[in-house]
């Protein structure tokens, strides 16, 4: 099943920092589950399981609490990708972050960016819907970072940054995070994010190409499109995983994805579809087999497809099909 990831051209970085660290890379990899041949591909996903546990290893052999700001800030635009084409191409600042908001499932999943203004002052947060990445301060610190390395090249050191901002409480070594940004940084704040002032939206951008704009735009859908439709093959798959013990609820299933319900709705219903219709789908496709291909009786079909009785499925059925179960069984479909 899919889950969150980021792309390993993301975490490259990370093999320079722990070699200046003095702790040999390829230990500290091998221990995350992340082989050479993974981090030779610059697409390859890496889940948030493997990086946490990577950055969690990484801080043990190094000492260092800080791993993830120096690893975002060796991010590069040219490391994200597609993603950083698309972002160079725009035509304004403000333009950049909104294709990165939209967009940036192709190069990390899981993670949630939004633009806020009010007034003079905006801001750009950064979320995880996976709960464990949104505990580490790594991780936090290594996105909070890349938005400070990426804003700073796309705008050609144009941005105006005021101040940084943590949700976890003040570290040991806050010294270091200022001196790391140059700017305030302010801890035990209401979201993980940087403010900046808000006409630095408006600022042109010297490489914008509206042709190259426009057929990133088109390749990124089309790399949405496959993301969306694994996302409904794994639903339907635990769909069908679950039906055959019994189990049709949709709180059970989302129990399988590190995410809200609502998000996991939200998912579903940005592709046209609801969990009822994909449930319904599934029932009818294993009613049709049984159905056509054994004896089994109507009742007990209605508890294989967890009905809450055998007139339930047999009214759902009809609708479906203008003829009852049993009629439908006769007539050979």
């Amino acid at each position: 099943m899919g889950t969150f990831y980021i792309r390993s051209a993301a975490l490259q970085p990370l093999l320079e920092v722990l070699r200046a660290l003095a702790v040999d890379p390829e230990a500290i990899f091998a221990a995350a589950g992340i082989t050479p041949q993974i981090m030779s591909d610059p697409d390859a996903q890496i889940s948030h399981q493997s990086f946490l546990k990577l950055s969690d290893t990484a801080v043990e052999a190094t000492g260092c609490e800080h791993i993830g700001l120096l690893l975002g800030e060796k991010t590069s635009v040219q490391a994200l990708g597609l993603l950083g084409l698309l972002l160079k191409s725009s035509s304004s600042f403000g333009a950049a972050l909104d294709a990165m908001i939209a967009h940036l499932e192709i190069h990390a999943k899981g993670i949630v960016r939004k633009v806020y203004r009010e007034n003079n002052v905006a801001w750009i947060t950064s979320t995880f819907e996976f709960p464990a990445a949104a505990l580490s301060p790594q991780v936090v610190q290594m996105s909070v970072a890349t938005i400070w390395k990426i804003c700073q090249q796309i705008s050609h050191h144009q941005w105006n940054p005021r101040y940084v901002c943590f949700e976890f409480a003040k570290p040991a070594n806050a010294v270091f995070y200022r001196q790391f940004f140059k700017l305030p940084v302010v801890f035990d704040a209401e979201f993980n994010g940087v403010v900046f002032e808000a006409s630095d939206l408006e600022i042109r951008l010297q490489e914008h190409d509206p042709l190259l704009h426009q057929e990133m735009q088109r390749q990124a859908r089309n790399l949405e499109k496959d993301f969306e439709d694994d996302f409904v093959a794994d639903v339907k798959k635990l769909i069908r995983q679950n039906l055959d013990v019994g189990i049709c609820s949709e709180d059970a299933i989302v129990r399988y994805f590190p995410f809200q319900k609502r998000t996991f709705q939200t998912r579903l219903k940005r592709e046209g579809v609801s969990y009822q219709l994909l449930l319904d789908d599934i029932r009818f496709q294993k009613a049709e087999f049984y159905l056509l291909r054994s004896r089994i009786q109507v009742t007990q079909l209605s508890d294989l497809l967890c009905y809450k009785s055998s007139s339930v499925f047999s009214t759902a059925f009809k609708k479906r099909y203008g003829v009852s179960p049993a009629a439908w069984r006769r007539n050979g479909s």
